[in-house]
């Protein structure tokens, strides 16, 4: 007996989900880290002003910069991690995990400046970056209208800052930030009322180490993170509905602690609550107000202020007299 059409979309439909489910966990896995000059496996660590690699190849672009005539130069390299899951009632709807890498070279040739960038960190990249980026300077140079000239600074030779991080995001498994989101979505469900829930987690490691020719030498290690929610509540006749965000949980600079705070599971259902009544909320009641007469403008010129204060004086003194005259009468 040949399926029905019903049977069949029930089979294609578990066979697609199960190929999403296959293809999502698969992508849960970060990508590989870009490679490193001495084709050794990238440490797990971010950078730090002991990195040999990074402060070597940031010396060596600084010199062949100089060397291609380079007044002044700076060189940055950076490393970024952004991980973003959201998820829908009860499924994961996306789930992306990407890292950029590359490095950027400016540089100050009479006068105008000029600047090259790669994502292949060698020792030949390095340099033939920084040469280009002097060269790009001196072309600028024929449509420079007046010359750049850097206020002085003070060096930083060994800097060093972090974002204040307790946790880092990424040291989290997937599967843990899932199930909180999952957790908060079901507990924001059981409020009667409410339909649908959206929740969401960012995050973001920025690394970046800096060096300039005057002496600079500074790492930096930036965190976001960013949970969200947004419930919706639908009413019994379906004739209207009312959302509820966690507006009250901001993006903050900090690590996976800062979900912790935000404590979704347990606010999940007051978000709920709100939604709903809101669609019993009454509404704003719409009216005129009285329309402020108009002011005429001042002028900024003070002889026609002193005419103008003078003729109103005089009216206002015109206007004395006649209730004078007129109490007299009576």
């Amino acid at each position: 007996m040949a399926p029905s059409r019903r049977a069949f979309l029930k089979t294609a439909s578990a066979a697609a989900a199960t190929i999403g489910v296959n293809a999502c966990v698969g992508s849960q896995q970060p990508p590989a880290s870009p490679p490193r000059p001495d084709n050794s496996a990238t440490p797990a660590a971010p950078p730090s002003t002991t990195d040999a690699t990074y402060r070597e190849l940031a010396m060596l672009a600084l010199d062949a910069a100089r060397s291609a005539g380079a007044q002044y130069a700076d060189v940055r390299i950076s490393r970024n991690r952004v991980q973003a899951i959201n998820t829908r009632e009860r499924r994961v709807q996306g789930l992306s995990d990407n890292e950029t890498f590359g490095f950027g070279v400016r540089t100050l040739v009479g006068g105008a400046w000029g600047f090259a960038a790669s994502s292949d960190l060698t020792r030949d990249e390095v340099a033939r970056v920084a040469r280009q980026a002097a060269e790009q300077a001196k072309a600028n140079r024929a449509a420079l209208v007046r010359p750049v000239v850097l206020a002085p600074a003070p060096a930083t030779k060994e800097g060093v800052w972090r974002s204040p991080a307790k946790i880092d995001p990424f040291d989290i498994a997937i599967e843990e930030k899932v199930a909180l989101l999952l957790s908060a979505n079901e507990a924001a469900l059981k409020v009667q009322g409410s339909r649908f829930v959206n929740s969401a987690m960012f995050f973001l490691r920025e690394e970046k180490t800096y060096a300039n020719s005057e002496g600079s030498f500074t790492v930096q290690t930036i965190y976001r993170a960013s949970p969200s929610m947004t419930v919706t509540a639908v009413s019994t006749d379906f004739s209207d509905f009312q959302s509820r965000q966690s507006t009250d949980i901001a993006p903050m600079g900090r690590g996976y602690e800062h979900v912790l705070d935000s404590k979704l599971v347990d606010n999940a259902p007051r978000w709920a609550e709100e939604a709903v009544q809101k669609l019993s909320a009454k509404p704003v009641d719409v009216g005129l107000r009285p329309r402020a007469a108009p002011v005429a403008p001042r002028s900024h010129d003070p002889r026609v202020d002193c005419a103008s204060d003078r003729a109103r004086s005089r009216v206002r003194v015109r206007g004395e007299l006649r209730r004078h005259e007129l109490r007299i009468a009576t």
